[in-house]
């Protein structure tokens, strides 16, 4: 290699280098104005159903309805947790996230491909299932951030509570987002979603062993701290109320080096 072309490879680096710090001050101020909050019922729970609805509407997913919103029974398995996602105390995102193992297996992909999963269940794995996101079109139109922020409570979950996968089912146009972000992989060719959304979907795994570190090297504002972790997914004791709000925690962990 000459001088020449050792510059312009060095200046290539930094450049890079400089564009992922940028983007790294850029989340973590962001971070700083997103609550999370944990779901189970109530107002809270409607307010999601429509964001849910406005969403899904303004991407053809659904029909009108007279409800004007979007709950199905999986909102209500002891496996699922539903989180609204506040920026500035306001709901612009939701997700939902079944948890599920031998024990309580019931997810929406296992609904659909319980001929793969459930065996895989029953030798012992378990998986992350991230469902029903939704983000307010008014507030997050072309931008990445929200739905960012948002996916990052799956990694938390996988992290904190020592799940090896997440399985899901993804559109097609969201592909390259899951791939880059999780190192989501097809595991399944389409079946038709017997949920509220129209379309057909595959099925799609990412392994947190794998591409765990390759998340965080990308995307370091998903760091978190134990308390984090306990706080968004403990379940609360006998008589006892979950955290009204979680705030991110990853500044802690990232420090000057953002």
């Amino acid at each position: 290699m000459n001088a020449a072309s050792e510059h312009a490879v060095v200046g290539r680096v930094t450049k890079t280098a400089s564009a992922r710090g940028a983007m790294l001050k850029r989340f973590l101020a962001y971070l700083d104005r997103i609550e999370y909050r944990r779901v189970s019922g109530g107002e809270a729970l409607e307010d999601i159903a429509r964001l849910r609805y406005k969403s899904y509407l303004q991407n053809s997913l659904v029909m009108q309805n007279e409800s004007k919103q979007i709950i199905d029974t999986y909102d209500g398995d002891e496996n699922a947790y539903i989180f609204g996602v506040y920026l500035d105390e306001a709901l612009v995102a939701t997700i939902r996230l079944h948890h599920a193992s031998r024990d309580f297996p019931r997810s929406p992909a296992m609904d659909m491909y319980s001929d793969i999963l459930l065996p895989r269940l029953q030798s012992g794995d378990s998986y992350i299932d991230p469902s029903k996101l939704a983000v307010d079109p008014d507030i997050v139109s072309g931008s990445i951030m929200i739905p960012t922020v948002t996916m990052r409570l799956a990694y938390v979950a996988c992290k904190y509570l020592q799940v090896p996968y997440y399985i899901t089912m993804l559109r097609d146009d969201h592909e390259v987002f899951y791939k880059r972000m999780f190192g989501f992989y097809r595991i399944a060719e389409a079946r038709d979603y017997k949920g509220a959304v129209n379309c057909s979907v595959p099925l799609y795994e990412g392994d947190i062993a794998r591409f765990g570190a390759t998340t965080v090297e990308r995307f370091p504002f998903f760091q978190f701290t134990e308390a984090e972790g306990r706080m968004l997914f403990s379940r609360p004791g006998i008589g006892m109320d979950a955290p009204l709000s979680v705030l991110p925690s990853a500044k802690y962990l990232i420090g000057e080096a953002a």
